[in-house]
């Protein structure tokens, strides 16, 4: 690939007497280049990689919600051994399970910014 910002001319590249492909895009380093310095590719390759990141399966979500409430247990002083609900422990602190609704929200949120784009 020949970059530059005007139009060139056709060159070959050997190297030790094989000509070198020439080629319209790569990935280096994990960043699309190409010959037009068109960046679209590779901003659409980082959503891609943003949306894979912000999948939450619900194993994965059940694990945090618990530790929300371990975390409410211990701002409570509530030991393991106490046989206390985690809706007592949500009642004691006034609070709602926080955490889901706080993620489902941010991923909302830059999905409607995205989609405006």
């Amino acid at each position: 690939m020949v970059i530059s910002k005007r139009q060139q001319q056709e060159s070959l590249i050997t190297l030790r007497s094989q000509i070198i492909e020439r080629v319209e895009k790569y990935c280096f380093l994990g960043s699309w280049v190409n010959a037009q310095w068109d960046q679209s590719m590779e901003i659409k390759s980082k959503i891609k990689k943003t949306r894979t990141a912000w999948t939450i399966t619900e194993p994965m979500m059940r694990r945090l919600e618990a530790f929300e409430i371990w975390v409410y247990r211990r701002i409570l002083c509530i030991s393991w051994v106490d046989h206390i609900s985690n809706e007592e422990v949500l009642r004691r602190l006034g609070k709602q399970k926080e955490i889901s609704y706080t993620i489902k929200k941010t991923k909302t949120k830059i999905l409607r910014t995205r989609n405006a784009q």
